[in-house]
């Protein structure tokens, strides 16, 4: 059945025979050079109107989902009010077999063939227009890596009493391709398989031909946080390898950019490495050569190696890694002692040779200090490996990607040595040991470190940085974290989650907000062009029973129908605090676009 199955769908594709409810595209004006209110890569940097184009950006994936045209636009007006300018949304929107009872829509799977629902991309129509009507930008991510597999719910789960769409994972994506179109296979099967590829190529003609000529939309992002692997039972293949993700990014980015020169077109990985090693020169090689620098160099690369970052000449490697980590700590340490002296005085510690010396118990901590300076005895973690199955840097010299993009999440993802471990059953639940208590502040430094490896990494390829999503989860939010790659909601009663709430490895409100300010500081200050927050909170929304938008499951109770809330997926951001550090960013990167020149 299987076999049937799949060459159904293939005779289907092949023909072109889908079953289409929307309606003819119109025809293609496709503008060439600068073309007013489209956003450029030039020289290292954003460029719109023929000034560089900085920005602080925000994410609203559960945008379509809202109840009415009434919520979509106050959001977006209340986003706008920040100062940020550009928003992060799904451009998809994945079902199978029947249509969900509440909610828009935009792909229907059944037994292999989609149908497209023109009142989804209305939804997508008007979000689009609003933005552009506030001076907003849209980045539409255009399928994700994570999806939740249904099969694995319960009646009882927690994950059920939410709504459909109300986690980021719960919109379709890429194993819902492999599933309708390569039942049995493996997650990676959507890079490799001709008709998989074929059918994310079909969805992609639909809506890069819709928006061609649309200046609010800011990029098309492949897809959301590409790997290997997916969401728990959507496993690797044996054959997956960095070089696999690398040369499908290109294949899509060169189908899209033939379609559509107007628009940038981004990767959307996590910005994994996959470090070279002198030890073993096999792994790790690249396919595409880092281009040569271009004509003009923009003021943002000159002053990202006029302002700390480390120059390199090539791909970053386990020794320059090691080097730059042990500058950075050599450098803490100074400052840490310094601070000491600051505060008690040099008295501090017991006289040596007629001195006063720190005393011995002051816990500055050490990481790569005293390590061999081939980095053969250091792991930087699976962030740097290529395990996960991408190499960024590979990724960003492809000529079709217009710039980097890269993601931080620490409660997901480990960036160091000394990032919260966890045990092999969380590990494989893809949890960690949260960001709070003892860790909050190696969380912090190891945000931004990753700001400032991407940034060097970006410099010496030529092109912009994009930090495409960041987060936290915090107290505030923790009993609703739902980690990407999981159906587990955190207050499951049999969700790691729940036992690392209770000994508080969550961060509170203010340092969340303390965190954000550093690494939005750390991104200004080393020229990274967009600094996207992952997720925007919205309050003040309509409520009805079977939305997104829903005060009926103990979350974010409340008895007024007109204040209900955004979703929340242990990242959003209600408060005021980081909706201040975010305004504050963005009145700084506005100020370098409206002057005309980087001021980092």
């Amino acid at each position: 059945m299987k076999f049937l199955h799949a060459l159904s769908a293939i005779a289907l594709i092949a023909s072109g025979l889908v079953v289409d409810a929307a309606k003819p595209t119109k025809t293609l004006k496709k503008r060439q050079g600068n073309s007013p209110g489209f956003v450029k890569s030039e020289g290292g940097e954003f460029r719109l109107d023929g000034k560089p184009f900085y920005f602080v950006g925000t994410t609203a994936y559960w945008l379509q989902q809202l109840n009415s045209e009434d919520d979509i636009k106050k959001t977006l007006t209340d986003i706008a009010s920040r100062g940020i300018k550009v928003v992060r949304t799904w451009g998809f929107n994945d079902v199978v077999g029947t249509p969900p009872s509440h909610g828009t829509y935009i792909t229907l799977w059944n037994n292999g063939v989609p149908t497209y629902n023109e009142e989804g991309f209305k939804r997508l129509d008007f979000i689009i227009s609003t933005a552009d009507s506030l001076g907003l930008k849209i980045q539409l991510v255009l399928t994700n890596n994570w999806v939740v597999d249904s099969s694995t719910l319960n009646a009882t789960s927690t994950y059920k009493k939410f709504a459909r769409g109300f986690f980021s994972n719960d919109y379709g994506g890429i194993d819902t391709y492999v599933q309708q179109l390569a039942p049995g296979s493996t997650h990676d099967a959507f890079y490799t398989n001709p008709t998989v590829i074929a059918a994310f190529k079909q969805y992609l003609d639909k809506i890069v031909a819709r928006y061609v000529n649309s200046p609010a939309i800011f990029s098309w992002e492949i897809a959301n946080d590409p790997r290997c692997r997916g969401a728990l039972n959507f496993a690797a293949g044996p054959d997956c390898k960095p070089q696999t993700i690398t040369k499908w990014t290109g294949e899509i980015a060169t189908y899209i950019k033939k379609r559509d020169p107007n628009h940038m077109t981004a990767s959307g990985d996590a910005g994994f490495y996959c470090l070279l090693d002198e030890a073993d020169a096999t792994k790790c090689q690249k396919i595409n050569p880092i281009p040569p620098p271009p004509a003009q160099v923009s003021q943002t690369s000159q002053k990202r190696s006029l302002n700390g970052l480390p120059k390199r000449k090539g791909h970053l490697t386990k020794r320059q890694l090691l080097a730059e980590r042990t500058a950075k700590e050599k450098a803490r340490l100074h400052a840490a002692r310094a601070e000491y002296v600051k505060k008690n005085g040099p008295r501090g510690g017991p006289k040596i040779r007629g001195r006063w010396a720190m005393p011995v118990d002051v816990p500055f901590k050490t990481r790569y200090l005293g390590k061999r300076q081939d980095g053969s005895d250091t792991d930087f973690g699976s962030s740097y490996d290529g395990s996960e199955g991408v190499d960024t840097e590979d990724i960003m010299g492809n000529a079709d990607i217009d710039f980097s993009s890269f993601q931080f999440y620490p409660d997901q993802n480990t960036y160091s040595q000394d990032s919260g471990q966890s045990t092999t059953t969380e590990q494989s639940q893809g949890v960690t040991e949260g960001t709070g208590g003892e860790n909050y502040d190696q969380t912090v430094e190891d945000g931004n470190d990753w700001i400032e490896e991407h940034a060097s990494s970006a410099n010496t390829y030529g092109k912009p940085v994009s930090l495409n999503g960041f987060g936290i989860v915090g107290e505030d939010s923790s009993n609703y974290y739902q980690p990407f790659d999981s159906n587990t909601v955190g207050a499951d009663s049999d969700a790691p989650i729940t036992r690392r709430a209770k000994k508080k490895k969550y961060s509170s409100k203010k340092q969340r907000a303390k965190a954000y300010k550093s690494w939005l500081s750390t991104a200004i200050k080393r020229g990274v062009n967009g600094v996207t927050h992952y997720q925007w909170g919205q309050n003040g929304l309509e409520s009805q029973g079977g939305s997104v938008v829903d005060d009926s499951n103990d979350y974010h109770k409340g008895s007024d129908s007109s204040n209900g809330y955004s979703p929340d997926d242990g990242y959003a951001s209600y408060d005021s605090d980081t909706k201040q550090q975010l305004q504050e960013a963005a009145n700084e990167q506005n100020q370098k676009s409206n002057s005309g020149q980087d001021s980092s």
